[in-house]
């Protein structure tokens, strides 16, 4: 069974603090919290994760209501990385005594192998749970459930463990419809548009007409002068009129 070693600072960040019914919270959750911390504080105690083989039932709905609502925040951090590392090790070692096709380099054990998952999990630098949680929980509550390989399971949990950024520092980054670069480049365009007092459709098109009359370095001379005649004769955007010897199709030799 694993060993996991907990950092000393666990005993002095573990609360032994529960929802009271009396502040609304209902007997359900107050048990389940109660619960939560009792198991954490006797393993921050310890200084080691427990190794009892079976998690209580509490505990294990704590898990199961994970996978289902992804509300890690009504619970305190630092007690429920414990019990995810606890049911991480106890699942991990179920799979290996069935499945044992994991490659280990000579001389390692499973359990070396498991222990950099643990680690993460209880790591000083994560300050919360991470936006993955509801899918790390959907791993340890139903194992078996598309995987019966040790190595595919293990790798899945990794990708769930390894994200340490919290779903409270992804909010600010979102971006409504109205600040997308797109539509704030659009709405500039019009707004310079109407400042002027005319379409910016019109802007838009003189502008690309103008970028399209200048001429190539290598362009044959005399060609600038035609350019400049059609220029003060024919305005951007204007359709010019022709000669009268053209104007009915007949052109004469």
């Amino acid at each position: 069974m694993f060993a996991c070693v907990l950092p000393s600072w666990f005993g002095s960040r573990v609360k032994m603090t529960a929802p009271s019914e009396d502040d609304g919270g209902d007997g359900g959750a107050t048990s389940s919290h109660a619960a939560l911390l009792k198991f954490a504080s006797s393993s921050a105690k310890a200084g080691t994760l427990p190794e009892e083989v079976t998690l209580s039932e509490e505990l294990e709905g704590i898990i199961r209501g994970l996978a289902e609502n992804g509300a890690a925040a009504c619970y305190p951090w630092d007690a429920l990385r414990i019990l995810l590392a606890r049911k991480l090790e106890k699942v991990l070692a179920d799979f290996w005594r069935e499945a044992p096709d994991l490659h280990l380099r000579e001389g390692e054990t499973f359990d070396a192998a498991v222990e950099p998952l643990t680690r993460s999990l209880l790591d000083l630098r994560r300050e919360g749970a991470p936006w993955t949680t509801q899918r790390l929980c959907e791993l340890l509550a139903m194992p078996r459930k598309g995987y019966k390989s040790t190595r595919k399971y293990m790798y899945a949990l990794q990708r769930a463990i390894l994200i340490t950024t919290t779903e409270e520092a992804l909010a600010p980054c979102s971006l409504s419809v109205s600040q997308t670069p797109m539509r704030s480049y659009f709405e500039g365009v019009r707004e310079a548009s109407d400042m002027e007092g005319r379409p910016a459709v019109e802007t838009t098109t003189a502008a690309a007409i103008a970028a399209a009359t200048v001429l190539p370095p290598d362009a044959p001379e005399g060609t600038a002068a035609l350019e400049s005649e059609q220029g003060e004769s024919t305005p951007a955007g204007r359709k010019r009129k022709l000669p009268e010897e053209l104007a009915n199709g007949v052109v004469e030799e």
